[in-house]
């Protein structure tokens, strides 16, 4: 269905209104469509949330008077409107009472063609605001003569032509189609909106004449892969592109994919479709078709034209369908060929995957020489690498940031921190500066803030350090006779730009570690665990050359958040800190943030975050080896039958490769006398393991102690791991020593284990519970045999107990608790026994624990992650991720995640590996066991410490890792191009006589070498990876025989 547009006419002059509604908008995420006083709105709560909507303004343009309809609430936020990303105008929407209001965004002449309009949620600026937005629509006022807007199409539409007008391109040629392979004719649903096409014999899609074929005849790839032979396409001599229109039938939802039902549109990876391009002289490439309609690559269901590329410099001679679903079927309506100037560019690298060509690090040696100076209207500090300079004459704001070496950093000036009292931000703009002073290798400012009974004095440190940094401290002092709650932000950095905007760029450790490294507008507000878990953040111009550093550089675990991103106006950086409450003569000591400017990119500040690392990290013990070189783990329900384990564990083993490890769910529950449901057999839907019961009177599941014990020294006999679920996050109100305490400990109510029984959430504080499971685990590893401790739930750490009647100050996070328990229990295990938890938890927490399971950092590619890569696992090399993927039947090609392990060179969890012949089928199962064969066989790489994430590349749009020992290296590649990439992808030193192998793909890698440099030459399919080493003595370029 196409966009609507709803247009009104005034009696005024002739001027024309035409509103367009906020419900049309094309980018709407974290909006939501719903009445506001009655008049429907599209609403968000979210700070930073945009609604943006692409144009069209028709030739010649014109000038259009542009306004913003909305309605101002009692919560109601403050809004920016971009135009084509220029700020045009902002608003405060709060208002005591609800009303509709219109605002005006500009009145000018509007050139023709695509413009984009944003309205972007900026979120509470001041006490009685909130962040709340119901946007109604645009209002555009035009002269007379001025055409209508029309909103940019993202549905595929065509036009009839006649023979004449189809013949006027004479660079556009259509291309005869193969016949059908089929017995059945080719069908359409009856309702289909595109049905129309088959009723002319030319039409035109776009700009693009094609010549219909005839509905019967339409060829098409089938739907059983095995069954098919290949739909091939002869072209008609040289071009520059291909057209198609391209029939998709695509079901709405996996139906292998569970309960989640994912979508399968769009088809955007090589494991369920390519296209092959056969050039004239023999050679070929792989790409992914690219919908020209929604502008994004992938086959959608239904129809829609899309357009290839050739090689450069090379003649296509023949189109190649490679479909290797068969859930879905791909035909082909019609196809033209342009062998004229392009008409249709695809996304460079650089906007489709975030690539940039290396940048070159030039480091000048420059004399460190400190300069501190205190002025009447400002004070500041410099050392011949890094200024910082900031305004005091009004308050405390930021001047000047930047190096005379290497660039200027543009600053908002915004305070350098702030405080919240009740809900109202109270910035160091509107702070009393008391005094200044010059102090050893600094300056020290001295603010005082005073309001009713709050009375506040603050010391802001900025001190040069010898490694040519800045180091920012601030202290704040109660000095009032009431007690003072409140949150700080500290360090404030706003409107970040190096550069140009678009050429400021930003490396954030995302959701669970995963690298957002990216150029275009993002939010991330998470506090430091699971969201945020790496203290490092930087902005960088690769053109320049150079990048900022902001290292938060917390060891004393103060809870925070991280508020970080970059939108029209910069980017900006904030750490929020959880409300402290301070008596009076109170102290509170925040972080200190070092702050650098260096010659580089993110990987700069990459490795001054892991040089940070090394001053308090200290690698796992020699005991631990065995778990750091595991790759892959399992799991095993006792109501399968727990002396079926080892057997169970073994036929994963044959089926794989590799199971080094077995969770054990479902082991743990008291004997209640009076519910007679309880059978140690499990047969049936009698599940009666209870969270919150780990301890030795809990082993009804498995038959007490003494079989218990049986069953994991046979485990271990076997060479099997045996990790027992627990959770100390949650307690099944049935449990028998706890489950009466939710009244008095509990912090949240849910669902719990099976049917309808119901848990809590326990607050951390209370040192019973703590004493009870950091017990449960020291009997579980020393007497039991456990090799792992599971902590399910635990990682996140950013829930909060704020209730006044518990054991510690309110509010307290979870993570502090769980960071208590994680040492202890560290503390109490013998050596060679390792802990994991569920979540990521915060940097820190990881020299107390070996592994952490996450689904998130290597499943999604995003706008603002291109290419998923697991920081932590370069950050931390002997921490393992056991990615958690895929809790499905694995068919059909909907593995396409998979590839990011082995590029991650990571660990790899099989949720159902006590079914593998039910849900891991053979093609799959070839990948999974691939995948681990390689990781095991080449451990020592893959588990160094020498590693090195992202190494710059000179193929645009691949990736490259580095993993390494003085004997092996390994690099795995990512082309994240939608097309075949080939050449010369990254220098090494030259070997006389070594050979390199492509582990991945079974084939051998070609070098060139010139003098003491060696170019790996590489050709690595679309969406595709490489494992690439060098061969051994007796190895045969890498190949195995028969593979």
């Amino acid at each position: 269905m196409g966009l609507i547009l709803v247009v009104t006419a005034t009696s005024v002059c002739a001027d024309q209104v035409q509103t367009l509604h906020a419900r049309l908008a094309q980018h709407s995420e974290k909006w939501h469509e719903s009445p506001q006083n009655g008049i429907p709105c599209m609403q968000t709560y979210s700070p930073r949330a945009s609604l943006v909507m692409d144009v069209v303004v028709p030739e010649p343009g014109a000038v259009y008077q542009v306004s913003l309809s909305l309605v101002k609430v009692t919560n109601g936020g403050h809004l920016k409107v971009f135009v084509d990303d220029k700020l045009q105008t902002e608003v405060d929407t709060y208002l005591p009472g609800n009303a509709a209001m219109k605002i005006p965004i500009c009145n000018r002449f509007m050139a023709p063609g695509t413009h984009s309009i944003r309205i972007r949620n900026v979120g509470q600026t001041k006490a009685t605001g909130g962040d709340h937005l119901s946007i109604v629509g645009l209002e555009i006022v035009r002269g007379e003569g001025a055409g209508a807007w029309r909103l940019e199409k993202t549905t595929f539409t065509f036009t009839p032509l006649d023979e004449h007008e189809a013949l006027a391109h004479p660079d556009l040629r259509p291309s005869k189609l193969p016949p059908r392979q089929q017995e059945a004719p080719f069908s359409i649903p009856s309702d289909a909106e595109a049905a129309g096409i088959f009723a002319h014999s030319t039409v035109r899609a776009g700009t693009i004449p094609f010549r219909i074929t005839d509905l019967a005849d339409v060829p098409e790839t089938g739907h059983l892969v095995d069954e098919q032979k290949p739909l091939e396409i002869d072209l008609p001599g040289p071009a520059r592109e291909i057209f198609l229109l391209i029939w998709s039938k695509i079901p709405p939802f996996d139906g292998d994919a569970g309960p989640s039902r994912p979508p399968i549109a769009p088809i955007d990876e090589s494991e369920r479709f390519t296209a092959r391009i056969v050039h004239a002289d023999g050679t070929s490439s792989h790409v992914i078709p690219f919908d020209a309609t929604k502008k994004r690559y992938g086959l959608d269901n239904g129809l829609s034209l899309y357009v290839l590329h050739p090689d450069a410099g090379r003649s296509p001679k023949r189109l190649v369908f490679h479909d290797k679903v068969d859930k879905c079927s791909f035909a082909v309506v019609a196809v033209t060929c342009n062998s004229g100037d392009p008409l249709m560019p695809e996304p460079t690298p650089r906007e489709s995957s975030a690539w940039y060509p290396p940048v070159e690090v030039a480091r000048k040696a420059v004399p460190r020489r400190v300069e501190r100076e205190v002025l009447e209207d400002a004070a500041g500090v410099r050392n011949g690498i890094i200024a910082a300079q900031v305004n005091v004459t009004d308050g405390l704001r930021w001047s000047h940031l930047g190096s005379p070496v290497h660039g200027d950093v543009a600053l908002d000036a915004s305070p350098v921190f702030a405080i919240r009292q009740g809900f109202e931000w109270i910035g160091s703009d509107r702070w009393h500066v008391a005094g200044t002073e010059v102090v050893d290798d600094g300056v020290r400012i001295n603010l005082e803030y005073r309001k009713q009974d709050t009375h506040l004095s603050a010391t802001l440190s900025i001190v040069t350090t010898e490694d040519r940094r800045i180091r920012m401290g601030l202290s704040l002092v109660n000095s009032a006779g009431e007690p003072f709650q409140g949150r700080v932000r500290f360090p404030i950095l706003e409107g970040v730009k190096l550069g140009p905007l678009d050429d400021t760029w930003y490396y954030f450790p995302g959701s669970s570690g995963a690298a957002m490294i990216n150029h275009v507008p993002v939010d991330v507000y998470a506090s430091h665990g699971a969201g945020h878990p790496h203290q490092v953040d930087s902005f960088f111009n690769p053109k320049r050359g150079f990048a900022l550093t902001l290292l938060s550089n917390d060891l004393k675990g103060q809870f925070h958040w991280y508020d970080v991103g970059k939108a029209e106006d910069g980017g900006w950086y904030r750490l929020e800190y959880l409300e402290k409450r301070l008596e009076r003569g109170a102290t509170w000591e925040l972080p200190e943030c070092i702050v650098s400017i260096s010659p580089g990119d993110w990987r700069e500040s990459f490795r001054q975050y892991r040089q940070w690392v090394g001053t308090w990290y200290r690698p796992k013990p020699a005991a631990q080896d065995w778990y750091t070189r595991s790759f892959v783990t399992g799991a095993w329900y006792v109501y399968s039958d727990l002396d079926e384990l080892v057997a169970g564990t073994r036929k994963v083993r044959d089926l794989m490769g590799y199971c080094d490890i077995m969770v054990l769910v479902g082991w743990h529950g008291r004997m209640h006398p009076n519910d007679p449901t309880h059978h140690p057999d499990f047969t049936g839907a009698h599940r009666h393991e209870y969270s919150g019961e780990y301890d030795r009177d809990a082993l009804f599941p498995v038959g007490g102690a003494d079989r218990f014990r049986s069953a994991i020294r046979k485990a271990d006999e076997a060479g099997i791991a045996i990790s027992p679920y627990t959770n100390g996050i949650l307690i099944n109100e049935n449990t028998h020593r706890f489950g009466a305490m939710r009244e008095k400990w509990g912090i949240g109510y849910r669902p719990v284990d099976y049917g309808d029984m119901m848990g809590y959430v326990p607050c951390l504080a209370y040192q019973e519970w703590a004493d009870y499971f950091v017990d449960c685990q020291r009997f579980l590893a020393a007497d039991i045999g456990m090799k792992v401790i599971y902590l399910d739930q635990f990682g996140g750490g950013s829930m909060i107990c704020k209730r006044k009647d518990h054991p510690h100050e309110a509010p307290e996070p979870h993570f502090d608790g769980e960071r208590r328990i994680t040492r202890r229990i560290r503390e109490a295990i013998p050596a060679d026994v390792a802990i994991c938890s569920e979540a990521h938890p915060e940097d820190t927490r990881l020299q107390f624990q070996n592994a952490f399971y996450q689904g998130g950092v290597l499943t999604h590619v995003t706008p603002r992650i291109r290419v998923p890569v697991n920081m932590t696992r370069f950050a931390f090399p002997d921490v393992k991720c056991f990615n958690y993927i895929y809790n499905y039947i694995l068919r059909d090609g909907n593995w396409e995640r998979l590839k990011f392990v082995m590029f991650n060179g990571d660990a790899y969890n099989l949720p159902r590996s006590y079914d593998p012949d039910g849900w891991y089928l053979p093609q799959s199962t070839m990948i999974l066991r691939k995948m681990f064969r390689i990781l095991n066989e080449h451990a020592d790489a893959f588990t160094s410490r020498d590693v090195e994430p992202l190494v710059p590349t000179e193929i645009p749009g691949t990736f490259v890792n580095r993993f390494g020992t003085n004997e092996q290296t390994v690099w795995t590649v990512f082309n994240a191009n939608h097309r075949t990439a080939r050449g010369r992808l990254i220098e090494i030193a030259a070997r006389p006589g070594a050979r390199y192998a492509d582990l991945w793909n079974d084939t051998p890698v070609t070098t060139r070498t010139e003098g003491e440099t060696t170019w790996l030459v590489v050709e690595v399919g679309p969406r595709d990876v490489a494992c690439i080493t060098r061969a051994g003595e007796n190895q045969d370029a890498g190949l195995r025989p028969g593979s």
